[in-house]
């Protein structure tokens, strides 16, 4: 996948310490159940793998980014927690700060941003992503 591709080179010429990577819950990380608290939702096979490989990685920042309410914000985590998936951050990226040429008080910053709205396949992305992954030896 280019954009993987792209983002952890880009990395690696400009020497920085880490990647930022924003996540969405429905239909990205997690099945739909369309229930507010996600009851019965099941995280997508590929998405496990990935998600627990980039937790380990101190040179990964994932960033779980989803419009839910407090308490099916807290029932998703619980969910990870339980496959140890662990995000960063919750909505935001406060390591990124507002400088001179970018402001990130409304956007907030991110390498790779994975969600359904963006064109993302659950189905078959989380395989591509680690095929591409192990492809540039960065599957660790």
């Amino acid at each position: 996948m280019k954009f993987i591709k792209t983002a952890f080179q880009r990395k690696k010429e400009k020497n920085w310490p880490r990647l930022y990577v924003a996540v969405d819950m429905h239909q990205t990380a997690i099945t739909p159940t369309w229930s507010r608290l996600n009851e019965g939702a099941q995280l997508y096979p590929d998405a496990v793998e990935v998600l627990q490989q980039w937790t380990r990685r101190e040179d990964i920042c994932l960033i779980l980014w989803s419009p839910l309410h407090d308490d099916a914000l807290a029932a998703v985590v619980k969910l990870m927690d339980s496959h140890v998936i662990r995000f960063d951050y919750l909505n935001e990226n406060p390591e990124i700060v507002t400088g001179e040429l970018c402001k990130f008080d409304r956007k907030w910053y991110m390498d790779i941003g994975l969600d359904d709205k963006f064109g993302f396949d659950a189905e078959k992305d989380w395989t591509r992503i680690k095929d591409t992954l192990i492809e540039i030896g960065e599957w660790r």
